[in-house]
């Protein structure tokens, strides 16, 4: 059965060498591919990780004597056997770097996987981590960048209970947000914990100003449609814009998946056009953060 929980198995410390692909621990030797004689090492995949959940890596690039190349200067590409994961894009070290760069990725899929790193120009230069994935029956593709961005929430997740916080990834000041995007409510099963309020903004009482729907008729059919405002009036009223800190959270999502559901996309808010609405505003209407600095995940239904 899958659990949210899942193991990383770093066969011989996660490390590959270099033109090594046999798990030697990272042993800085020149493999027999590489051109240079330099060697590659992966590191920073701890012994647990969560599927969804981004991890930090460090590629370290060595000298033929075993010393850092800190004059290294080549290009290095990312590849996995997880065919779903979210791999660091490709990148040029630099002078800066000596030799060294730390880069996230996040893997998705169960069962053994491997992630490789190799220099554009010389494929004998790389590195492996192999790790043993579980996971929950389905998978969230986090947004990369962005001011605001739809996170998930790990502590909370179950292996049929998708939870992702709306978090301000930048000192920001507002008095409304919300986002609209497009979904495939048949996999979805939302209950009245739905939408819960964060730290962020405070939306008042009796009633507050917060509210999520998939509404199944009208322009906004098979959207998940959520806002949360402060209160210009009433109770719990705000008078003016709020101070929101790096990390602060707006509000929550809880999203059941419906059993019995067919495999497949939930929701995919990489893709322009189901970003039907997203924003912050001020208590005077207008836009502090617009749709291309709002970050919307794409989450997947595996069963």
């Amino acid at each position: 059965m899958k659990t949210i929980v899942a193991t990383i198995a770093v066969a011989a410390t996660a490390l590959a060498v270099a033109g090594c692909h046999n798990g030697n621990g990272g042993k800085k030797d020149g493999g027999p591919g590489s051109i240079s004689g330099m060697t590659m090492m992966l590191t920073g995949l701890g012994p647990m990780t969560t599927t969804s959940t981004p991890q930090t890596v460090h590629l370290a690039v060595f000298n033929k004597d075993g010393s850092p190349a800190t004059s290294y200067t080549g290009t290095v590409a990312f590849t996995s056997t997880d065919t779903v994961a979210y791999l660091p894009a490709q990148y040029t070290f630099t002078a800066a770097d000596a030799g060294g760069h730390d880069f996230l990725t996040t893997l998705n899929s169960a069962g053994a996987q491997t992630l490789t790193s190799t220099d554009s120009a010389d494929a004998g230069l790389n590195a492996n981590a192999m790790t043993d994935v579980e996971g929950p029956a389905y998978y969230y593709v986090q947004p990369m960048g962005g001011k605001i961005a739809l996170v998930p929430n790990v502590a909370m997740s179950t292996p049929t209970l998708a939870v992702l916080d709306l978090v301000a990834l930048t000192d920001l000041t507002g008095y409304f947000v919300g986002f609209d995007v497009a979904v495939d409510d048949t996999k979805l099963a939302p209950d009245a914990n739905f939408m819960t309020k964060g730290t962020a903004l405070d939306p008042g009482t009796n009633p507050p100003a917060i509210a999520a729907a998939i509404p199944t008729a009208g322009p906004l059919a098979h959207a998940l449609v959520s806002g949360l405002s402060q209160k210009a009036t009433g109770n719990g009223a705000v008078a003016g814009d709020a101070t929101i800190a790096t990390g602060a959270v707006f509000y929550t999502l809880q999203l059941p998946l419906k059993a019995g559901a067919a495999a497949g996309t939930i929701m995919d808010g990489t893709v322009a056009k189901n970003k039907i609405r997203a924003g912050l505003r001020n208590k005077a209407g207008t836009e502090v953060v617009g749709a291309a600095d709002f970050a919307v995940g794409k989450l997947v239904y595996t069963p």
